[in-house]
């Protein structure tokens, strides 16, 4: 039981830090503007980036639920 525990709390823990990235990209990368460069398209970029990294904090954070079930059904 405790290995769930610890799992889940892991996966809390990345879920956590994975919004705080998903935020940033979703408004700092918007607000750039560097002299010189042409930032067309930023904004879409930063959204294209902010659905990837979405999906990627979906699979994983499933991915560590259902090792978390599956290691407390083995357990028990």
């Amino acid at each position: 039981m405790r290995a769930v525990r610890s799992l889940t709390s892991t996966a809390f823990t990345l879920f956590v830090l994975a919004a705080i990235v998903v935020v940033l990209f979703a408004y700092a990368l918007p607000q750039v503007s560097v002299p010189g460069v042409d930032t067309t398209g930023l904004e879409a970029r930063s959204q294209e980036l902010v659905h990837q990294v979405v999906s990627v904090v979906t699979g994983a954070v499933s991915g560590a639920w259902n090792g978390a079930l599956e290691g407390a059904r083995s357990a028990g």
